[in-house]
């Protein structure tokens, strides 16, 4: 939707109004599902099973743990 705060700042952060100038729930479903897609998720035993296995994706991550 076209509204104010569907606005991403250059920094990342969802723009709010002049009072609160970031919002970082937004910016946490992100990297929550970023995380999952590396340590996995639920009963998954692939590793980084977010990602193509075809040999495309170098991905590097560490301190992750699966979410449950």
């Amino acid at each position: 939707m076209e509204v104010g705060t569907n606005i991403f700042l250059a920094n990342g952060h969802n723009y709010q109004d002049e009072r609160l100038r970031l919002y970082l729930p937004g910016n946490g479903a992100l990297l929550t599902a970023v995380a999952m897609m590396c340590a996995g998720y639920g009963d998954s035993v692939d590793p980084l099973p977010g990602f193509p296995d075809d040999g495309t994706w170098e991905v590097k991550w560490e301190g992750l743990s699966k979410m449950w």
